[in-house]
């Protein structure tokens, strides 16, 4: 599914391959100001643009609920600035929710800002290492990765995910992102305001370039050999979600399908 570089420009105009052009934000040089205010940035597009807290609800605190007494263990994968992480401990602490997150990022410059982000949050340990390695992962309960898919080869992808249904010891929730040219000339005309100091408005078109459609997504679940029950759901905008587990029901039939629905209201307290 991946481009030859030399066909990789034409590629991109018609949006019909997946593009292999890097992020701005990935080169080890680029200028570490932008890339703390990408990560700033972050915390705003990933609330309003990714819906990650109706997926934790929907797939995971739910299921956290059932035993209420227990440490749940959550993995975040490439996780950033690990506001993820941080969002997720504030609901568990005002439902009385027993969780610790192990958030997993690669670049020791996000690693030192996430763990700066998150010292007020013991319940979070932000480890430095390739999130692709499932011996760095933990023992976890919950395995979430939320914008890591596109940053990986296809011939990445696939064991990935496979590793992350045998390790899930409940459930797996991936989201990533749909490749149009909708999304693209969308995210173009409405995050460029907002963008000045940061790789956010670059980094984001590129990123859809490499998002998926969906006959890839059906491709990679076949390819990895996806044992139990899998949900693969479209959610706007312009998103994929795959969640599975092992011995735990899933809301829905496994398979390509439509599934959107308005983000549950927080239960009092900050909201943020």
């Amino acid at each position: 599914m991946n481009v030859a570089p030399g066909n990789e420009e034409r590629h991109e105009r018609d949006f019909l391959r997946r593009a292999t052009a890097g992020e701005a934000m990935d080169r080890p040089d680029c200028d570490p100001d932008r890339l703390y205010g990408t990560l700033r940035r972050f915390e705003l597009t990933n609330l309003v643009l990714t819906r990650y807290r109706l997926l934790i609800r929907r797939h995971i605190l739910a299921d956290m609920r059932r035993e209420p007494g227990r440490v749940w263990q959550f993995t975040d994968l490439g996780a950033g600035g690990c506001d993820v992480g941080r969002w997720l401990v504030r609901v568990c602490r005002r439902e009385r929710l027993r969780v610790a997150v192990r958030a997993i990022e690669q670049d020791a410059r996000i690693v030192q800002y996430a763990r700066q982000a998150s010292r007020a949050y013991p319940e979070i340990d932000v480890v430095e290492a390739d999130a692709c390695d499932p011996t760095c992962w933990g023992a976890p309960d919950y395995l979430f990765a939320q914008h890591f898919l596109h940053h990986l080869s296809d011939e990445k992808c696939i064991p990935l995910l496979r590793d992350m249904e045998c390790v899930a010891g409940r459930r797996f929730v991936v989201s990533d992102l749909r490749r149009s040219r909708a999304a693209y000339w969308a995210f173009k005309l409405s995050v460029w305001v907002m963008a000045r100091g940061s790789f956010l408005y670059e980094d984001g078109l590129a990123s859809i370039r490499r998002g998926f459609l969906e006959g890839e997504i059906r491709e990679m679940l076949k390819a990895a050999g996806m044992r139990h029950s899998v949900s693969c759901y479209r959610l706007a905008p312009s998103r994929w979600v795959i969640a599975g587990g092992r011995g735990v029901p899933l809301s829905g039939e496994a398979g390509v399908q439509e599934a959107d629905a308005p983000e549950p209201q927080d239960r009092g307290g900050n909201h943020g």
